[in-house]
């Protein structure tokens, strides 16, 4: 069965459900390749909280967010913060602006953020509502079996779809 088929009818399933509003099976990935500061890029352009990132068969790997780019990239150490300029210092961002911008060359799989889970497709919807109000505002929809991603899920999406009908 081809990626197509399989996603017409992930698609047709959920519209028997009245959940297809819900996912966003277009949804931007990254490959696991990608930097930083793509990942940084892409979120800010898109106002998105976080992207999935995939490897390349398209198997869910992790999702970056706006929150683990910068824990990734401005560790905070003891050290850094006894070091750490204050934000009322005159031209205090400079030298974090610079390792930030040093930073962002690595790897976007160094800035996973641990703390978005994926959700699989034959979900209930309780449930993954339950996730994307406690835990993430964003998470990774992935097939039944396997990782392969499928698309995403949000809060404002959902909220959307449930109060537009």
């Amino acid at each position: 069965m081809s990626a197509t088929s399989t996603q017409d009818q992930n698609c047709d399933a959920l519209s028997a459900t009245g959940a297809d509003g819900i996912i966003d099976f277009a949804a931007a990935s990254l490959r696991e390749d990608a930097t930083l500061r793509d990942a940084a890029r892409l979120l800010l352009s898109s106002g998105q909280w976080g992207v999935p990132v995939v490897d390349g068969q398209g198997g869910y790997v992790g999702t970056c967010t706006l929150r683990s780019i910068l824990a990734a990239a401005l560790p905070v150490t003891e050290e850094s913060r006894a070091a750490g300029e204050t934000i009322a210092e005159p031209g205090a961002w400079a030298p974090t602006a610079a390792r930030l911008r040093s930073a962002l060359q690595r790897p976007v799989t160094q800035g996973l953020d641990i703390d978005v889970p994926a959700i699989r497709l034959g979900t209930r919807l309780p449930q993954l509502l339950g996730v994307l109000c406690r835990r993430s505002p964003m998470v990774p929809i992935i097939a039944d079996t396997g990782v392969r991603l499928l698309g995403t899920a949000s809060l404002a999406r959902s909220l959307k779809t449930l109060f537009t009908e």
